[in-house]
């Protein structure tokens, strides 16, 4: 029930922005994913996710699910600079380069905190270098 609601409010964001393709980035596979799901599972998603990999926003579910239940870990980047990615304790990074605040349009009882985007310092300093 929690992972949906994750889910919902991320495919809402990915909706209203009218993102049709996500693009897999900073991928890291957990090596114990056959411990914690079922063998097809990793088999079926290990075929299917890579870094650099574009997926659609009907295959966005299934991804970010397995992501949820860290059986990997990435970035999903799409259009307006649009990224979700998940921290510890299920704290969600999920935004674009709009300047308008459409978080007042995602129907869910999860906290929502303005923010910015954590990545954009640190990758400025490794292209300056």
């Amino acid at each position: 029930v929690v992972e949906d609601k994750y889910v919902s409010a991320a495919q809402q964001f990915i909706d209203i922005l009218g993102i049709k393709q996500l693009t897999i980035d900073g991928l890291e596979m957990h090596s114990d994913c056959a411990s914690t799901f079922l063998q097809s599972d990793c088999d079926r998603y290990t075929g299917i996710v890579a870094d650099g990999k574009a997926i659609s926003s009907e295959e966005f579910p299934s991804i970010f699910r397995l992501v949820l239940r860290d059986a990997f870990w990435c970035r999903l980047l799409g259009k307006n600079g649009f990224y979700v990615s998940m921290g510890y304790d299920y704290i969600m990074l999920l935004g674009y380069d709009g300047d308008n605040d459409i978080s007042n349009q995602i129907v869910t009882d999860l906290y929502i905190e303005p923010s910015f985007y954590p990545y954009h310092d640190r990758e400025e300093e490794e292209e300056e270098d």
